[in-house]
């Protein structure tokens, strides 16, 4: 809209009639106190958003421009943003002082988790969520304590724990598993195409496996999986960022009596011809992350072991490299 006034005028209108409908205006300096102002560039620089709003202002802010006007309203299918760039200054007819050629920027460093065929992924989540023991909910992020028989005893079981009952005998557990609530939010741990695959091992659970990665196919040398999950929120083919909700914990769980289900996570290599080889994901976490997540699982374990009363539950002198969750420092083949 070029007309400031009937901007306005149709914010006010569109929350007269939807209080709840989203409507955001961004403008220049000088609008209405009302309407908050600042510039595009400088909101994205200062806030480092990660949301939908953030997606359409770098993909729709204008080359080169510093400031313009957002608008967006929601239709009945979806919704609607407009920008109009501000209004450029008047030419001016004086001559001009010859400017010197301005340098060019340096680019800047490549991320080193984006998504690149054949380069092995680094995560930015661990698809559940972590955080400090709470005595209060009995509760550390995602995780509900409990005292109820668990299966190994164990709400979290790491890369390459030994399970002892496993069918066909002891094996290396390939996939970290989280014993959670059922219905938990399960979050992507990458950017990438999703594919969507069934379990053989659960066929009547309605459970499945969302894998990501570069281009949704497991051909791509290199695929995220959480496995066990159910009311999914996205569909093959899509393009995901990660942090994004994409399913929920579904109904797989020796422990159902207590509540508590089961999802795993992993890193799969191979090109979908034979059997993948799974690596520890929390030897493959970003750099922007890491820190944080390794001390959230040691504090997980910790807090588990004292709540339990056996500080014997977890091994942490045998995490491979001393990385915390994972029991081996190689791969294991599923």
């Amino acid at each position: 809209e070029r007309n400031g006034e009937k901007s306005l005028e149709a914010v006010r209108s569109l929350r007269a009639r939807n209080p709840a409908m989203p409507v955001l205006m961004l403008q220049n300096a000088g609008a209405e106190e009302s309407i908050q102002s600042l510039e595009i560039s400088g909101y994205l620089q200062r806030a480092m958003p990660e949301d939908l709003l953030a997606s359409v202002l770098r993909q729709y802010r204008p080359v080169g421009a510093r400031s313009g006007q957002l608008s967006c309203v929601r239709n009945s299918r979806s919704l609607v943003w407009k920008l109009t760039q501000a209004k450029a200054p008047a030419t001016s007819t004086k001559p001009r002082t010859p400017v010197a050629a301005a340098t060019t920027a340096a680019a800047p460093a490549a991320d080193p988790g984006a998504c690149t065929k054949g380069t092995p992924p680094l995560l930015r989540n661990i698809g559940v969520a972590l955080g400090a023991y709470d005595p209060a909910t009995e509760s550390a992020g995602a995780f509900r304590f409990t005292h109820s028989r668990l299966d190994q005893s164990r709400l979290f079981m790491g890369f390459g724990y030994v399970i002892p009952n496993a069918q066909g005998g002891p094996k290396a557990n390939p996939q970290p598993s989280f014993i959670v609530p059922q219905g938990t939010p399960v979050t992507a741990m990458v950017d990438g195409v999703v594919s969507i695959h069934e379990l053989w091992s659960t066929p009547t659970l309605g459970d499945v496996s969302v894998m990501i990665s570069c281009t949704g196919t497991r051909n791509d040398s290199y695929s995220i999986e959480t496995e066990h999950v159910t009311d999914l929120t996205v569909k093959a083919g899509e393009r995901v960022r990660a942090g994004q909700v994409i399913a929920h914990a579904g109904p797989l769980s020796n422990q159902a009596n207590s509540g508590l289900y089961v999802v795993e996570i992993g890193i799969l290599t191979g090109d979908g011809a034979g059997r993948p080889v799974h690596l520890c994901p929390f030897a493959s976490l970003h750099p922007s992350v890491r820190d944080t997540i390794l001390e959230q699982i040691r504090g997980l374990t910790a807090a588990w072991e004292t709540y339990r009363g056996d500080p014997a539950l977890y091994d942490e002198a045998g995490w491979a490299g001393g990385v915390p969750g994972c029991g081996a420092s190689g791969g294991i083949t599923e």
